[in-house]
């Protein structure tokens, strides 16, 4: 755990804290331990690796802005109240 917390720059006191989960980490914090230990945020949040859902979140990342925001509108337009 130790070199663990160094390569992402926090104190093993730290790191073993949000393990026991006596403390939060911020997102980016999440990504740097992710990319430590070569996976992603993803998958340590829902044990998820080259899934369905990584595949469609890479889709929409590649659509041009206003694309997103469309379909954004129209997503939010058709959940359920």
């Amino acid at each position: 755990m130790a070199k663990l917390a160094d390569s992402v720059g926090l104190s093993k006191g730290h790191m073993s804290n949000f393990e026991r989960g006596f403390v939060n980490i911020t997102v980016g914090t999440l990504i740097r331990i992710a990319g430590a230990l070569d996976t992603t945020a993803m998958h340590i949040l829902c044990g998820m690796g080259d899934s369905e859902l990584e595949k469609v979140a890479e889709e929409l990342h590649a659509l041009p802005w206003e694309a997103q925001r469309e379909l954004v509108a129209k997503v939010l337009r058709a959940r359920p109240v």
